[in-house]
Protein backbone atom coordinates (compact mmCIF):
# COMPACT_ATOMS: atom_id res chain seq x y z
CA UNK A 1 0.00 0.00 0.00
CA UNK A 2 2.72 2.26 1.16
CA UNK A 3 6.57 2.29 0.54
CA UNK A 4 9.58 3.41 2.66
CA UNK A 5 12.89 4.90 1.28
CA UNK A 6 15.75 4.79 4.33
CA UNK A 7 18.98 7.18 4.14
CA UNK A 8 21.06 5.49 6.10
CA UNK A 9 23.85 8.23 6.03
CA UNK A 10 20.34 10.80 7.73
CA UNK A 11 19.04 8.06 9.57
CA UNK A 12 15.95 9.02 8.52
CA UNK A 13 12.98 6.82 6.57
CA UNK A 14 11.21 8.59 4.36
CA UNK A 15 7.17 7.68 2.78
CA UNK A 16 7.47 7.47 -0.82
CA UNK A 17 5.82 10.89 -2.00
CA UNK A 18 3.12 11.09 -4.59
CA UNK A 19 1.62 14.40 -5.95
CA UNK A 20 -1.49 15.90 -4.05
CA UNK A 21 -4.68 15.32 -5.77
CA UNK A 22 -5.48 18.82 -4.48
CA UNK A 23 -4.08 22.64 -4.13
CA UNK A 24 -2.62 21.89 -0.58
CA UNK A 25 -3.85 26.20 -0.20
CA UNK A 26 -7.21 26.00 -0.72
CA UNK A 27 -10.45 25.14 1.88
CA UNK A 28 -11.72 21.59 2.46
CA UNK A 29 -14.87 22.77 2.05
CA UNK A 30 -14.05 23.98 -1.72
CA UNK A 31 -13.02 20.15 -2.23
CA UNK A 32 -15.59 19.16 -1.43
CA UNK A 33 -18.13 20.97 -3.06
CA UNK A 34 -16.37 20.58 -6.36
CA UNK A 35 -16.34 16.37 -5.10
CA UNK A 36 -20.18 16.60 -4.56
CA UNK A 37 -20.91 18.35 -7.44
CA UNK A 38 -18.95 15.90 -10.07
CA UNK A 39 -21.87 12.94 -9.11
CA UNK A 40 -24.81 14.63 -8.22
CA UNK A 41 -27.26 11.34 -8.28
CA UNK A 42 -24.75 9.35 -6.21
CA UNK A 43 -26.22 7.94 -2.54
CA UNK A 44 -23.12 9.70 -0.48
CA UNK A 45 -25.01 8.37 2.49
CA UNK A 46 -26.82 5.76 3.95
CA UNK A 47 -28.77 6.16 7.83
CA UNK A 48 -28.50 1.92 8.70
CA UNK A 49 -31.65 3.05 11.41
CA UNK A 50 -33.78 5.12 10.04
CA UNK A 51 -32.13 4.01 6.07
CA UNK A 52 -32.50 7.99 5.19
CA UNK A 53 -30.65 8.15 2.09
CA UNK A 54 -28.86 11.40 0.84
CA UNK A 55 -27.49 11.77 -2.23
CA UNK A 56 -24.34 13.63 -3.47
CA UNK A 57 -26.60 16.49 -4.24
CA UNK A 58 -28.47 16.07 -1.36
CA UNK A 59 -25.37 17.13 1.14
CA UNK A 60 -23.66 19.59 -1.52
CA UNK A 61 -27.55 21.74 -1.00
CA UNK A 62 -27.71 21.29 2.06
CA UNK A 63 -24.03 21.92 2.76
CA UNK A 64 -24.68 25.48 1.17
CA UNK A 65 -27.80 25.99 2.89
CA UNK A 66 -26.28 25.47 6.48
CA UNK A 67 -23.70 28.08 5.72
CA UNK A 68 -25.18 30.74 4.47
CA UNK A 69 -28.05 30.25 6.77
CA UNK A 70 -25.01 30.94 9.33
CA UNK A 71 -23.84 33.75 7.39
CA UNK A 72 -27.37 35.47 8.21
CA UNK A 73 -26.82 34.90 11.55
CA UNK A 74 -23.29 36.67 11.61
CA UNK A 75 -21.02 34.00 11.97
CA UNK A 76 -18.07 33.43 9.05
CA UNK A 77 -14.18 32.63 8.91
CA UNK A 78 -12.33 32.27 12.24
CA UNK A 79 -15.47 31.85 14.27
CA UNK A 80 -14.80 28.10 15.91
CA UNK A 81 -17.50 25.87 16.34
CA UNK A 82 -18.20 22.67 18.41
CA UNK A 83 -19.77 19.50 17.65
CA UNK A 84 -20.51 16.56 20.21
CA UNK A 85 -23.22 14.22 18.03
CA UNK A 86 -23.33 11.04 17.10
CA UNK A 87 -23.19 10.08 13.28
CA UNK A 88 -26.71 11.01 12.42
CA UNK A 89 -27.69 11.66 8.75
CA UNK A 90 -27.26 15.80 9.49
CA UNK A 91 -23.71 15.60 11.11
CA UNK A 92 -22.08 15.63 7.58
CA UNK A 93 -23.44 18.55 6.06
CA UNK A 94 -22.89 20.60 9.27
CA UNK A 95 -19.43 19.81 9.25
CA UNK A 96 -19.01 20.77 5.92
CA UNK A 97 -20.70 23.80 6.47
CA UNK A 98 -18.35 24.90 9.02
CA UNK A 99 -15.53 23.70 6.73
CA UNK A 100 -16.93 26.35 3.83
CA UNK A 101 -17.12 29.05 6.25
CA UNK A 102 -13.58 28.90 7.51
CA UNK A 103 -14.57 28.22 11.29
CA UNK A 104 -12.56 25.58 12.69
CA UNK A 105 -14.54 22.66 14.16
CA UNK A 106 -14.11 21.31 17.77
CA UNK A 107 -15.25 17.98 18.21
CA UNK A 108 -16.11 16.52 21.37
CA UNK A 109 -18.00 13.11 22.63
CA UNK A 110 -21.14 12.88 24.03
CA UNK A 111 -20.04 10.21 26.82
CA UNK A 112 -18.27 13.28 28.14
CA UNK A 113 -19.04 14.55 31.67
CA UNK A 114 -19.15 18.26 33.12
CA UNK A 115 -15.35 18.47 33.90
CA UNK A 116 -14.21 17.35 29.75
CA UNK A 117 -16.92 19.38 28.54
CA UNK A 118 -16.13 22.62 30.61
CA UNK A 119 -11.99 21.72 29.78
CA UNK A 120 -12.18 21.46 26.06
CA UNK A 121 -14.93 24.90 25.61
CA UNK A 122 -12.85 26.97 28.15
CA UNK A 123 -10.29 26.46 25.61
CA UNK A 124 -12.26 26.15 22.55
CA UNK A 125 -14.56 29.12 23.70
CA UNK A 126 -17.16 28.10 20.51
CA UNK A 127 -19.86 30.41 19.06
CA UNK A 128 -21.93 28.06 17.91
CA UNK A 129 -22.45 24.18 19.58
CA UNK A 130 -24.07 21.59 17.30
CA UNK A 131 -24.82 18.66 19.57
CA UNK A 132 -27.67 16.00 20.17
CA UNK A 133 -30.52 16.90 22.07
CA UNK A 134 -30.01 14.20 25.00
CA UNK A 135 -26.52 16.41 25.34
CA UNK A 136 -28.25 20.08 25.39
CA UNK A 137 -28.69 20.43 28.59
CA UNK A 138 -25.54 19.50 30.20
CA UNK A 139 -23.81 21.59 27.70
CA UNK A 140 -25.83 25.02 27.83
CA UNK A 141 -25.05 24.10 31.71
CA UNK A 142 -21.53 24.39 31.53
CA UNK A 143 -21.78 26.95 28.71
CA UNK A 144 -23.50 29.35 31.42
CA UNK A 145 -21.11 28.29 33.97
CA UNK A 146 -17.63 29.36 32.16
CA UNK A 147 -19.94 32.37 30.69
CA UNK A 148 -19.58 31.67 27.18
CA UNK A 149 -22.95 32.85 25.15
CA UNK A 150 -22.67 30.60 22.42
CA UNK A 151 -26.08 29.80 19.98
CA UNK A 152 -26.89 25.65 20.50
CA UNK A 153 -28.03 23.76 17.75
CA UNK A 154 -29.38 20.85 17.92
CA UNK A 155 -29.97 17.62 16.72
CA UNK A 156 -33.11 15.19 16.38
CA UNK A 157 -35.53 17.35 18.28
CA UNK A 158 -34.51 19.79 21.20
CA UNK A 159 -36.13 22.00 23.67
CA UNK A 160 -37.29 25.99 24.19
CA UNK A 161 -33.21 26.90 24.75
CA UNK A 162 -31.58 25.18 21.15
CA UNK A 163 -32.42 25.55 18.02
CA UNK A 164 -33.29 22.74 15.61
CA UNK A 165 -30.73 22.24 13.16
CA UNK A 166 -33.16 21.55 10.75
CA UNK A 167 -33.69 25.40 10.44
CA UNK A 168 -30.62 25.99 9.01
CA UNK A 169 -31.62 23.97 5.87
CA UNK A 170 -34.29 26.28 4.94
CA UNK A 171 -33.99 27.58 0.98
CA UNK A 172 -32.66 30.99 0.82
CA UNK A 173 -32.63 31.66 -2.84
CA UNK A 174 -29.36 31.97 -3.50
CA UNK A 175 -27.73 28.47 -3.35
CA UNK A 176 -26.37 29.26 -6.95
CA UNK A 177 -24.26 32.00 -5.99
CA UNK A 178 -22.53 30.33 -2.31
CA UNK A 179 -18.67 31.08 -2.51
CA UNK A 180 -16.51 29.15 -0.19
CA UNK A 181 -14.45 31.62 2.18
CA UNK A 182 -10.90 32.06 1.43
CA UNK A 183 -8.06 29.69 3.66
CA UNK A 184 -4.71 29.67 3.84
CA UNK A 185 -4.91 25.70 3.59
CA UNK A 186 -1.14 25.14 5.10
CA UNK A 187 -1.89 27.45 8.33
CA UNK A 188 -5.69 27.82 8.70
CA UNK A 189 -7.62 25.61 11.50
CA UNK A 190 -9.88 22.81 9.77
CA UNK A 191 -10.57 21.00 12.61
CA UNK A 192 -9.92 20.59 16.33
CA UNK A 193 -9.52 17.16 17.35
CA UNK A 194 -9.47 15.74 21.12
CA UNK A 195 -6.25 14.11 22.00
CA UNK A 196 -7.32 10.74 23.73
CA UNK A 197 -7.13 11.40 27.34
CA UNK A 198 -5.59 8.54 28.66
CA UNK A 199 -3.31 9.89 30.67
CA UNK A 200 -5.26 13.11 31.52
CA UNK A 201 -7.41 15.74 30.30
CA UNK A 202 -7.45 16.13 26.62
CA UNK A 203 -5.48 18.91 24.29
CA UNK A 204 -7.43 20.43 21.30
CA UNK A 205 -4.99 19.53 18.36
CA UNK A 206 -5.46 21.27 15.45
CA UNK A 207 -5.23 20.14 11.62
CA UNK A 208 -4.67 21.99 8.44
CA UNK A 209 -6.81 21.88 5.86
CA UNK A 210 -4.14 20.85 3.82
CA UNK A 211 -3.11 17.87 6.27
CA UNK A 212 -7.06 16.07 6.07
CA UNK A 213 -7.09 16.65 2.65
CA UNK A 214 -3.73 15.14 1.82
CA UNK A 215 -4.26 12.39 4.23
CA UNK A 216 -7.80 11.81 2.96
CA UNK A 217 -7.43 11.56 -0.48
CA UNK A 218 -4.77 9.17 -0.74
CA UNK A 219 -7.42 6.70 1.98
CA UNK A 220 -7.95 3.49 0.26
CA UNK A 221 -11.57 3.76 -0.58
CA UNK A 222 -13.31 4.52 -3.77
CA UNK A 223 -16.37 5.34 -5.61
CA UNK A 224 -16.87 0.98 -5.50
CA UNK A 225 -16.23 1.19 -1.47
CA UNK A 226 -19.13 0.90 1.01
CA UNK A 227 -17.58 2.18 3.79
CA UNK A 228 -18.30 1.89 7.51
CA UNK A 229 -17.23 2.87 11.09
CA UNK A 230 -18.95 3.33 14.39
CA UNK A 231 -16.22 6.77 14.98
CA UNK A 232 -17.80 9.52 15.64
CA UNK A 233 -16.46 12.89 14.59
CA UNK A 234 -14.98 13.05 18.00
CA UNK A 235 -12.25 10.57 16.75
CA UNK A 236 -9.83 11.30 14.01
CA UNK A 237 -11.04 8.46 12.23
CA UNK A 238 -14.39 9.43 12.05
CA UNK A 239 -13.51 12.97 10.80
CA UNK A 240 -11.13 10.62 7.83
CA UNK A 241 -13.74 8.77 7.20
CA UNK A 242 -16.40 11.09 6.56
CA UNK A 243 -14.27 12.97 4.45
CA UNK A 244 -11.95 10.64 2.74
CA UNK A 245 -15.19 8.65 1.44
CA UNK A 246 -16.80 11.73 0.12
CA UNK A 247 -13.69 12.93 -2.12
CA UNK A 248 -13.22 9.70 -2.97
CA UNK A 249 -16.89 9.27 -4.80
CA UNK A 250 -17.19 5.69 -1.57
CA UNK A 251 -21.01 5.60 0.00
CA UNK A 252 -20.60 5.75 3.92
CA UNK A 253 -22.76 3.79 6.28
CA UNK A 254 -23.80 5.66 9.76
CA UNK A 255 -25.12 4.44 12.85
CA UNK A 256 -25.79 6.18 15.78
CA UNK A 257 -26.23 3.39 17.70
CA UNK A 258 -22.92 2.21 19.97
CA UNK A 259 -21.19 -0.71 19.13
CA UNK A 260 -22.13 -4.32 19.94
CA UNK A 261 -20.71 -7.28 17.99
CA UNK A 262 -24.04 -7.95 16.88
CA UNK A 263 -24.60 -4.72 15.47
CA UNK A 264 -21.84 -4.59 13.88
CA UNK A 265 -22.54 -8.29 12.28
CA UNK A 266 -25.93 -7.02 11.09
CA UNK A 267 -24.75 -3.38 9.56
CA UNK A 268 -21.70 -4.77 7.48
CA UNK A 269 -23.82 -8.07 5.95
CA UNK A 270 -27.78 -5.43 5.51
CA UNK A 271 -25.37 -3.11 3.40
CA UNK A 272 -22.72 -5.22 2.07
CA UNK A 273 -19.91 -3.14 3.40
CA UNK A 274 -16.59 -3.34 1.44
CA UNK A 275 -14.42 -1.65 4.03
CA UNK A 276 -14.80 -1.29 8.13
CA UNK A 277 -12.85 0.64 9.89
CA UNK A 278 -12.66 -0.52 13.41
CA UNK A 279 -11.16 0.00 16.90
CA UNK A 280 -8.86 -3.07 17.58
CA UNK A 281 -10.71 -4.13 21.01
CA UNK A 282 -13.85 -4.02 18.66
CA UNK A 283 -12.48 -7.70 16.76
CA UNK A 284 -11.77 -8.68 20.42
CA UNK A 285 -15.52 -8.54 21.30
CA UNK A 286 -16.57 -9.99 18.03
CA UNK A 287 -14.82 -13.08 18.49
CA UNK A 288 -16.42 -13.89 21.51
CA UNK A 289 -19.98 -12.77 19.74
CA UNK A 290 -22.00 -16.29 18.35
CA UNK A 291 -23.47 -14.29 15.07
CA UNK A 292 -20.49 -13.47 14.47
CA UNK A 293 -20.02 -16.67 13.09
CA UNK A 294 -22.89 -17.37 11.56
CA UNK A 295 -22.03 -14.06 9.39
CA UNK A 296 -21.75 -13.53 5.69
CA UNK A 297 -18.39 -11.67 5.41
CA UNK A 298 -17.69 -12.02 1.12
CA UNK A 299 -18.59 -8.11 0.56
CA UNK A 300 -15.51 -7.46 3.12
CA UNK A 301 -12.44 -6.20 1.07
CA UNK A 302 -10.53 -4.72 4.01
CA UNK A 303 -10.98 -4.11 7.53
CA UNK A 304 -8.64 -1.35 8.85
CA UNK A 305 -7.22 -1.12 12.66
CA UNK A 306 -6.22 1.18 14.90
CA UNK A 307 -6.59 3.32 18.29
CA UNK A 308 -4.34 0.62 20.01
CA UNK A 309 -1.82 -2.58 19.00
CA UNK A 310 -3.98 -5.31 16.73
CA UNK A 311 -3.06 -8.13 18.33
CA UNK A 312 -2.19 -10.64 15.47
CA UNK A 313 -3.71 -13.76 16.99
CA UNK A 314 -6.77 -12.26 16.89
CA UNK A 315 -6.42 -10.76 13.43
CA UNK A 316 -5.55 -14.49 12.16
CA UNK A 317 -8.77 -15.27 13.61
CA UNK A 318 -11.06 -12.57 11.70
CA UNK A 319 -9.03 -13.74 9.05
CA UNK A 320 -10.58 -17.74 9.13
CA UNK A 321 -13.92 -15.89 7.86
CA UNK A 322 -12.78 -12.69 6.13
CA UNK A 323 -11.58 -14.57 3.04
CA UNK A 324 -12.22 -11.85 0.31
CA UNK A 325 -10.25 -9.22 2.61
CA UNK A 326 -7.33 -8.55 4.25
CA UNK A 327 -6.78 -6.86 8.00
CA UNK A 328 -4.64 -3.81 8.08
CA UNK A 329 -3.05 -2.87 11.46
CA UNK A 330 -2.58 1.08 10.84
CA UNK A 331 -0.35 3.32 13.46
CA UNK A 332 -1.20 6.76 13.56
CA UNK A 333 -1.60 9.45 15.67
CA UNK A 334 -4.14 13.22 15.80
CA UNK A 335 -0.74 15.40 15.72
CA UNK A 336 -0.44 14.09 12.12
CA UNK A 337 -4.14 13.99 10.82
CA UNK A 338 -4.23 10.24 11.24
CA UNK A 339 -2.63 7.07 9.84
CA UNK A 340 0.93 7.49 9.64
CA UNK A 341 1.67 3.62 8.19
CA UNK A 342 -0.20 0.26 7.66
CA UNK A 343 0.49 -2.91 7.12
CA UNK A 344 -1.16 -5.78 6.33
CA UNK A 345 -1.83 -9.04 8.87
CA UNK A 346 -1.60 -12.54 7.41
CA UNK A 347 0.06 -14.59 10.27
CA UNK A 348 1.14 -14.35 13.53
CA UNK A 349 4.65 -13.08 12.81
CA UNK A 350 3.25 -10.01 10.48
CA UNK A 351 3.42 -7.68 14.04
CA UNK A 352 4.83 -4.65 11.96
CA UNK A 353 2.40 -1.66 11.03
CA UNK A 354 3.91 -1.70 7.82
CA UNK A 355 5.54 0.81 5.70
CA UNK A 356 4.54 4.94 5.99
CA UNK A 357 2.87 7.34 4.28
CA UNK A 358 3.66 9.65 1.52
CA UNK A 359 5.11 12.82 2.78
CA UNK A 360 6.06 11.70 6.05
CA UNK A 361 9.64 10.99 7.45
CA UNK A 362 10.31 9.52 10.56
CA UNK A 363 13.87 9.33 12.38
CA UNK A 364 14.26 6.93 15.45
CA UNK A 365 16.24 8.38 18.66
CA UNK A 366 18.05 7.40 21.58
CA UNK A 367 17.81 8.64 25.44
CA UNK A 368 20.51 10.93 24.36
CA UNK A 369 18.66 12.31 21.16
CA UNK A 370 20.74 10.53 18.99
CA UNK A 371 19.22 9.03 15.72
CA UNK A 372 19.52 4.99 15.64
CA UNK A 373 19.22 2.50 12.42
CA UNK A 374 17.45 -0.57 11.72
CA UNK A 375 16.49 -2.71 14.20
CA UNK A 376 17.26 0.08 16.95
CA UNK A 377 14.21 0.84 19.48
CA UNK A 378 13.64 4.32 20.52
CA UNK A 379 11.47 7.20 20.32
CA UNK A 380 9.17 7.94 17.35
CA UNK A 381 9.82 11.29 15.70
CA UNK A 382 7.25 12.53 13.18
CA UNK A 383 7.67 15.14 10.52
CA UNK A 384 4.99 15.16 7.56
CA UNK A 385 5.07 17.62 4.88
CA UNK A 386 2.29 20.20 6.19
CA UNK A 387 3.54 21.61 9.36
CA UNK A 388 2.17 20.73 13.10
CA UNK A 389 0.16 23.70 13.70
CA UNK A 390 0.09 22.85 17.42
CA UNK A 391 -2.19 22.59 20.62
CA UNK A 392 -5.57 25.16 20.52
CA UNK A 393 -4.68 28.06 23.09
CA UNK A 394 -2.40 25.95 24.69
CA UNK A 395 1.53 27.42 23.54
CA UNK A 396 3.51 25.96 26.31
CA UNK A 397 2.26 22.31 24.97
CA UNK A 398 3.01 23.05 21.44
CA UNK A 399 6.47 24.34 22.26
CA UNK A 400 7.12 21.22 23.65
CA UNK A 401 5.65 18.98 21.19
CA UNK A 402 8.42 19.41 18.52
CA UNK A 403 12.51 19.82 18.70
CA UNK A 404 14.75 21.95 16.91
CA UNK A 405 14.69 20.35 13.59
CA UNK A 406 10.52 20.59 13.56
CA UNK A 407 10.01 16.49 14.49
CA UNK A 408 6.82 15.77 16.83
CA UNK A 409 8.22 13.88 19.71
CA UNK A 410 4.98 11.11 19.76
CA UNK A 411 6.03 9.47 22.85
CA UNK A 412 6.18 6.22 21.19
CA UNK A 413 8.89 3.87 21.31
CA UNK A 414 9.47 1.84 18.03
CA UNK A 415 11.43 0.77 15.42
CA UNK A 416 12.19 -0.25 11.62
CA UNK A 417 13.06 -3.60 10.15
CA UNK A 418 15.20 -4.08 7.09
CA UNK A 419 12.37 -3.54 4.74
CA UNK A 420 11.30 -0.11 6.13
CA UNK A 421 8.11 -1.42 8.36
CA UNK A 422 7.92 0.33 11.22
CA UNK A 423 7.23 -1.59 14.50
CA UNK A 424 5.47 -0.18 17.49
CA UNK A 425 6.84 -1.12 21.12
CA UNK A 426 4.50 0.92 23.49
CA UNK A 427 4.15 4.15 24.95
CA UNK A 428 7.39 5.61 26.47
CA UNK A 429 5.62 6.85 29.47
CA UNK A 430 4.20 3.81 30.23
CA UNK A 431 7.15 1.81 29.86
CA UNK A 432 8.47 -0.18 33.08
CA UNK A 433 12.17 -0.06 34.31
CA UNK A 434 12.35 -2.86 36.74
CA UNK A 435 15.77 -3.16 38.30
CA UNK A 436 17.09 -0.85 35.29
CA UNK A 437 16.03 -3.74 32.99
CA UNK A 438 13.03 -1.90 30.95
CA UNK A 439 9.80 -3.88 30.17
CA UNK A 440 7.26 -3.30 27.63
CA UNK A 441 3.98 -3.88 28.75
CA UNK A 442 2.08 -4.29 25.65
CA UNK A 443 4.50 -7.43 25.16
CA UNK A 444 3.02 -9.18 27.69
CA UNK A 445 -0.71 -7.52 27.35
CA UNK A 446 -0.36 -9.28 23.94
CA UNK A 447 1.17 -12.86 25.16
CA UNK A 448 -1.86 -13.04 27.73
CA UNK A 449 -4.52 -11.89 25.63
CA UNK A 450 -3.86 -15.01 23.29
CA UNK A 451 -5.11 -16.95 26.32
CA UNK A 452 -9.10 -18.45 25.12
CA UNK A 453 -10.53 -16.72 28.83
CA UNK A 454 -8.31 -13.54 28.70
CA UNK A 455 -10.28 -10.99 27.42
CA UNK A 456 -8.39 -7.71 28.57
CA UNK A 457 -4.95 -7.35 30.35
CA UNK A 458 -3.35 -4.70 30.96
CA UNK A 459 0.19 -4.67 33.09
CA UNK A 460 1.74 -1.28 35.03
CA UNK A 461 3.94 -0.80 37.27
CA UNK A 462 3.46 -0.85 41.32
CA UNK A 463 6.55 1.70 42.73
CA UNK A 464 8.82 -0.12 44.58
CA UNK A 465 11.61 2.41 46.51
CA UNK A 466 14.72 -0.06 45.70
CA UNK A 467 13.51 -1.94 42.13
CA UNK A 468 11.58 1.01 40.46
CA UNK A 469 8.35 -0.79 38.88
CA UNK A 470 6.73 -4.29 39.96
CA UNK A 471 5.08 -5.57 37.24
CA UNK A 472 1.41 -6.87 37.84
CA UNK A 473 -1.69 -7.45 35.36
CA UNK A 474 -5.78 -6.23 35.76
CA UNK A 475 -7.41 -8.98 33.59
CA UNK A 476 -10.70 -8.99 32.81
CA UNK A 477 -11.64 -12.11 32.16
CA UNK A 478 -14.43 -13.23 29.37
CA UNK A 479 -18.24 -14.26 30.76
CA UNK A 480 -18.55 -17.36 32.43
CA UNK A 481 -14.41 -17.86 32.22
CA UNK A 482 -12.30 -19.34 35.31
CA UNK A 483 -8.70 -18.49 35.59
CA UNK A 484 -6.11 -18.65 38.33
CA UNK A 485 -3.26 -16.52 39.58
CA UNK A 486 -1.50 -19.33 39.74
CA UNK A 487 -1.82 -20.34 35.72
CA UNK A 488 -1.38 -16.78 34.95
CA UNK A 489 1.75 -16.23 36.71
CA UNK A 490 3.05 -19.84 35.30
CA UNK A 491 2.22 -18.54 31.97
CA UNK A 492 4.64 -15.57 31.88
CA UNK A 493 7.22 -17.80 33.88
CA UNK A 494 7.45 -20.15 31.36
CA UNK A 495 7.55 -17.57 28.79
CA UNK A 496 9.18 -14.48 29.86
CA UNK A 497 12.67 -13.94 31.26
CA UNK A 498 13.32 -12.95 35.29
CA UNK A 499 12.62 -9.24 35.53
CA UNK A 500 9.59 -9.60 33.74
CA UNK A 501 8.00 -11.79 36.23
CA UNK A 502 4.53 -10.20 37.87
CA UNK A 503 5.92 -9.69 40.83
CA UNK A 504 3.18 -7.47 41.34
CA UNK A 505 0.50 -9.63 41.62
CA UNK A 506 -2.21 -10.79 39.23
CA UNK A 507 -5.34 -8.86 39.94
CA UNK A 508 -8.96 -9.99 38.10
CA UNK A 509 -11.29 -7.37 37.45
CA UNK A 510 -15.22 -7.11 36.59
CA UNK A 511 -14.35 -4.63 33.78
CA UNK A 512 -11.24 -2.67 32.63
CA UNK A 513 -11.64 1.70 32.11
CA UNK A 514 -11.60 2.76 28.66
CA UNK A 515 -11.41 6.09 27.08
CA UNK A 516 -14.40 6.93 24.19
CA UNK A 517 -10.98 5.77 21.75
CA UNK A 518 -10.94 2.20 23.03
CA UNK A 519 -7.93 3.16 25.48
CA UNK A 520 -7.05 1.57 28.56
CA UNK A 521 -7.36 4.40 31.05
CA UNK A 522 -3.88 3.21 32.30
CA UNK A 523 -4.06 6.04 35.20
CA UNK A 524 -7.28 4.47 36.97
CA UNK A 525 -5.73 1.16 36.83
CA UNK A 526 -2.39 1.98 37.96
CA UNK A 527 -4.44 3.78 40.81
CA UNK A 528 -6.61 0.10 41.28
CA UNK A 529 -3.75 -2.12 41.09
CA UNK A 530 -1.72 -0.14 43.91
CA UNK A 531 -4.75 -0.28 46.07
CA UNK A 532 -4.71 -4.10 45.59
CA UNK A 533 -1.61 -4.40 45.99
CA UNK A 534 -1.36 -2.79 49.18
CA UNK A 535 -4.13 -4.66 51.11
CA UNK A 536 -2.41 -7.81 50.23
CA UNK A 537 0.63 -6.90 51.18
CA UNK A 538 -0.73 -5.52 54.89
Amino acid sequence: MFRTRYDEEEKLWSGIDMPSVFNERVSLGHAILWTLQKNPAKIGQINSETKIQLTNADIRLKTIQAAQNLQKLGYGKGDVFAICARNNHYVAPIAFASLCLGCPLNTLDTSFGEPELTHMLSITRPKVVFCDADVSELIECVLEKIEIEAKIFTFIGGDGNSIPVEELFTETNDEDHFTVAEVDGENDVAFIICTSGSTGLPKGVCLSHAILLNQCSQFDNDHQDIVFTFSSLYWISGVIILISTTLNGSCRIITTEKFTPELMVAIIEEHQVTQFVSASHYLVLALGCEQFFRANWSSVRSILCGGSKLSTVVACQMLQHVKNGEIRSCYGMSEMGGVMSSGSVRELSDESNGNIIPGLQIKIIDDNGDRVGVNEVGEICTKYKYKFIGYYGNEEATRGATDSEGFLLTGDVGYFDESGNIYFVDRKKEMLKYCSSQISPIEIEQFLMKHDYIQVACVIGIPDPVAGDLPAAVIMLRENAEISTEVVEGMIADHFTDYKQLRGGVYFVDAIPLTPSGKVVRRVVKELAIELYNKRKY
